[in-house]
């Protein structure tokens, strides 16, 4: 997927929009809660090829640049809902 745009929203939330290239349907928004001192998104660079490799346990996945790097962390529904999978 492309980022398409890196933002904050007005709650002070970061996002990063992404879209599968040359198809504008098919759009992905990803989205973090303001935290002090931290920038989730830091990683993210608009017009940059992003990819979502599984994890081994199958509780997400993990977003990495055209390089491997990982990004972020992006876990299932059920993993998010997981006590363990809280901030703290």
């Amino acid at each position: 997927m492309e980022v398409k745009q890196v933002a904050t929203t007005a709650a002070g939330e970061r996002q990063v929009q992404l879209q599968v290239p040359d198809k504008a349907d098919q759009t992905a928004t990803l989205q973090w809660p303001a935290i002090e001192g931290e920038d989730p998104v830091a990683g993210f660079v608009v017009g940059q090829q992003v990819r979502f490799d599984p994890t081994d346990a199958g509780a997400g996945w993990t977003v990495k640049n055209s390089d491997g790097k990982a990004l972020a962390y992006v876990p299932t529904a059920y993993a998010a809902g997981d006590a363990l999978s809280e901030q703290l």
